[in-house]
């Protein structure tokens, strides 16, 4: 029977050699968590345990007598250290293997004072038991629903072991065995035992890693598709051999104006891609795109400038491309208008100089001939001079003051405007006296610069001032024509006469400061709003404001961009 223990002491030297090969390849190549390399570690060092115990009387007793059973305690404890990370609660203190330096004291002074069997199997088993049942406890305390039908087993095993375990040690203290291969069955058992438990042990302990490793894909799967629908960039999700749309989340759908069944499973160029068939930036030309300039094909063919960024990656075994893309088509268009208000500053300003230069020669050539006249002693004409020299210096300081009218044009980027928020903002500066001042409800929003209000003040101002006395309501308007917003403003006063109507944007045209029409014409031009005087003389003014497809909306209309 002897050999019948060393033989089983062989296998579980084998079975724990591979177990420990196999848990350090899947270590190497898998995903695993805190503890795994704790666990294959305490894998090897029990092979090595089982080793010195098998060549009992083969090898010095130091070796298989105190080092073969530190090895296998050691190996236990570090089990129990392994789980406690693996789970998370790190309720065992590090101070645990210190636990193995009394034992070790009885191992030496029961081998070389009194050589006991009984005693050092008993010294190993009071710390390899309770350890035992700790480790049963602590994975019976795990929480998670998708390792529970793993632990309940894995616990049950663990707990058998410390059972028998347990009996065999007071067996042994009872009938005081003479060695370690002692024939008795409770021996033969508890080594049958341990290597059963063993090889379940180190399963049960990878299906645990395995289980929670495909939990936390499915959780961060989930995460993904979450993020995926909800986020406010579009995405997609793209075959990056086949080029077909696996996915698009609902804000992709939102800028492209399609549906998940026009979009899914077609190809991606002519869709949400502009490149052709077979030049892919990503996977044709080899180009990395992140935070790029692009376009994307609307339903309608329309392309909408985007900031695309496009990564590779796998979702569970599938290789995908990523693609996100967010709208930049009103930072554009804000670019836009932030260069028209700058050639139009410019042009301003070149007019302003050239008008002032003008006036300075004007002025310089009066001064002369003031100086000739003074010479001459001819006081009439030093007279007339200096009332045109002071004709001029009033043009010039009016110059310089109508400047305060466009200077701001341009400084702030253009914004959406609720237009019948600004209209109520601009009425309580005007003297309207009776005149009634209508806005139609619900009014939209437009893509303008902040100086709008100014336009509408010159609009309500100029009917209020030449409307005349049939002057008696202001109404304001809007139509929706070739996708464009027509905004109207009319009034029931006297009117434009036709010969001034070719003139009114004209800058110096007007018996104010000529400056209120064109500087309006000015202002909606930065982000493309035309405007035109189309009423009929006699029967009152009418401004329509043309607002292009895009710098347009109504909040409360879906049916609206």
């Amino acid at each position: 029977m002897a050999l019948d223990i060393r033989t089983v002491l062989f296998l579980l030297f084998l079975v724990s050699a591979l177990l420990a090969l196999m848990l350090l390849v899947f270590w190497k190549t898998q995903k695993t968590y805190e503890g795994f390399s704790i666990w294959t570690g305490a894998s090897i060092l029990s092979s090595i345990g089982y080793l010195f115990l098998m060549l009992r009387e083969g090898v010095p007793w130091y070796l298989t007598i105190v080092v073969g059973n530190l090895c296998i305690l050691i190996s236990v404890l570090m089990r129990m250290d392994s789980m406690d990370r693996f789970g998370g609660t790190n309720t065992v203190p590090r101070l645990v293997y210190a636990l193995t330096l009394p034992v070790l004291a009885f191992l030496l002074y029961f081998t070389l004072v009194t050589d006991s069997v009984a005693i050092r199997g008993l010294a190993v088993a009071v710390v390899i038991i309770p350890a035992i049942l700790y480790l049963a406890a602590l994975i019976l305390g795990y929480r998670q629903k998708e390792i529970r039908l793993i632990c309940i087993p894995f616990a049950s095993a663990l707990i058998l072991f410390a059972g028998v375990y347990a009996v065999r040690t007071l067996y042994w203290i009872s009938s005081t065995p003479i060695s370690v291969f002692s024939p008795d069955t409770y021996n033969i058992l508890f080594f049958r035992v341990t290597l059963i438990v063993d090889i379940l042990a180190t399963g049960f302990f990878l299906m645990l890693n395995m289980a929670r490793s495909a939990a936390d894909l499915t959780a961060s799967e989930e995460r993904f598709r979450t993020i995926f629908s909800l986020s406010q960039v579009g995405m997609a999700l793209i075959d990056p051999v086949t080029h077909k749309i696996l996915q698009v989340n609902k804000k992709a759908l939102e800028l492209t104006g399609r549906t998940e069944i026009d979009v899914n499973g077609k190809i991606c160029h002519a869709f949400i891609c502009t490149a052709e068939k077979g030049k892919c930036p990503v996977t044709d030309l080899g180009q990395t795109v992140e935070s790029s300039e692009r376009y994307i094909v609307k339903d309608d063919g329309s392309r909408i400038p985007v900031l695309k960024t496009v990564i590779s990656a796998h979702l569970g075994d599938q290789p995908v491309l990523i693609e996100s893309f967010v709208d930049i088509t009103d930072h554009k268009r804000t670019e836009d208008a932030l260069r028209e208000a700058n050639k139009k500053l410019n042009l301003l300003s070149g007019i302003t100089r050239h008008d002032i230069r003008n006036q300075l020669l004007a002025l310089d050539g009066y001064i002369e001939l003031a100086q000739l006249s003074v010479q001459e002693e001819d006081p009439s004409a030093v007279s007339e001079y200096l009332s045109k020299e002071k004709t001029i210096t009033r043009n010039i300081a009016h110059q310089i003051e109508v400047t305060r009218d466009y200077e701001d044009l341009g400084v702030h980027s253009p914004l959406w405007q609720d237009i019948n928020a600004v209209i109520r903002a601009t009425i309580p500066r005007l003297e309207s006296g009776k005149v009634a001042i209508t806005v139609q409800e619900p009014g939209p929003e437009i893509f303008a610069d902040p100086l709008l209000e100014k336009v509408f003040f010159n609009l309500f101002d100029n009917a209020l001032r030449y409307g005349g006395d049939s002057l008696a309501a202001i109404r304001v308007s809007y139509r929706i024509s070739d996708r464009c917003l027509v905004i109207t403003v009319e009034d029931n006063g006297a009117g434009i006469s036709y010969a001034d109507k070719g003139q009114l944007f004209t800058k110096g045209f007007g018996k104010h400061t000529g400056l209120g029409l064109f500087l309006s014409r000015e202002i909606l031009g930065i982000t493309g709003i035309t405007i035109t005087e189309t009423g009929i003389p006699g029967a009152g003014a009418r401004f329509e404001m043309v607002v292009p497809d895009g710098a347009w909306r109504y909040r409360d209309r879906p049916d609206t961009p």
